[in-house]
């Protein structure tokens, strides 16, 4: 298969490559998914042909391209921004959910048609979601119960 790209798409093609393959790499620590790892790479080498050189650095001993600084401090912006936005949208889903459960019952849920679980988490959601808006973390807590 071959692909024709504009240097541009051919740009934010690698952006995806890398952001994508961050997103699947990135917590991973000796267990690497090495396909990933190979597709990201093949898609930068095509990086100097591109005028793109200074967004990779080609690595002689191994033999590999890598994503250079340049290109890893682009990118940055679009993880930061989606790490945050998971980790408000988990704490409230996960404190909403807490007190749904508490008010409702564990067992319920399974139970329970989506449409309803929905209507009924809303409220817990709402409560949070105006509490973060309004205060971030300032007036969260967390108490340890023994």
């Amino acid at each position: 298969m071959q692909i024709t790209l504009s240097q541009d798409q051919y740009e934010k093609l690698m952006h995806l490559a890398f952001l994508g393959n961050w997103l699947v790499n990135s917590y991973r620590a000796s267990e690497r998914l090495e396909e990933y790892d190979k597709l990201a790479e093949d898609i930068m080498s095509f990086a100097p042909s591109a005028g793109l050189k200074d967004r990779v650095e080609f690595d002689e001993f191994e033999g590999r391209y890598y994503p250079s600084r340049k290109l890893d401090e682009e990118l940055r912006k679009f993880w930061e921004e989606y790490d945050d936005d998971v980790f408000w949208n988990m704490l409230i889903d996960g404190l909403a959910e807490r007190d749904y459960g508490r008010q409702y019952g564990e067992e319920n849920l399974d139970a329970m048609e989506w449409d309803e679980y929905e209507k009924k988490l809303e409220p817990f959601l709402k409560k949070y979601e105006k509490e973060i808006d309004e205060h971030g973390l300032e007036r969260l807590e967390v108490r340890l119960v023994s």
